[in-house]
C-alpha cells in the first residue's frame, strides 16, 4: 500500500511540475529581423502590404477600397449607391431622387 501511495505521489509531483513549467513559458510572438512574425504580420498586426488578418488597412478599407460595411471612402457601395440608396447624382435604383422625381422631373407614378 505504501508503495502505491509513493508512486501516486511521484506521479502527482511530476504532473504539477510539468503544468507549472508550461504556464511559465513565454507565449509571446517572435518577430524576426524584418519585424514580422511567422505569419507575416508586424507588432501592429499588419502585413507588408499594410493589411491585417481580416484584410483591412489602418483606415479600415480592404484591397478593393471598401470598408467592412461595403462602402468606399466616398460612402458608395460597389454598385454606386450610398447607405440611403442613392447614387452620386442623387437618384435611387429606380431613377428617382429623394423627392420622388425622375431625371425629367416627372413625379413617381405619373
Amino acid at each position: 500500500m505504501k508503495k502505491i501511495l509513493g508512486i501516486l505521489l511521484a506521479v502527482c509531483f511530476l504532473i504539477s511540475v510539468t503544468a507549472a513549467s508550461v504556464s511559465a513559458s513565454d507565449n509571446t510572438l517572435v518577430y524576426g529581423k524584418n519585424g514580422f512574425d511567422k505569419e507575416g504580420f508586424n507588432k501592429e498586426g499588419f502585413n507588408k502590404e499594410g493589411f491585417n488578418k481580416e484584410g483591412f488597412n489602418k483606415e479600415g478599407f480592404n484591397k478593393e477600397g471598401f470598408n467592412k460595411e461595403g462602402f468606399n471612402k466616398e460612402g458608395f457601395n460597389k454598385k454606386g449607391f450610398n447607405k440611403k440608396g442613392f447614387n452620386k447624382d442623387g437618384y435611387d435604383r429606380q431613377g428617382y431622387d429623394k423627392n420622388g422625381y425622375d431625371k425629367n422631373k416627372h413625379k413617381k407614378g405619373h
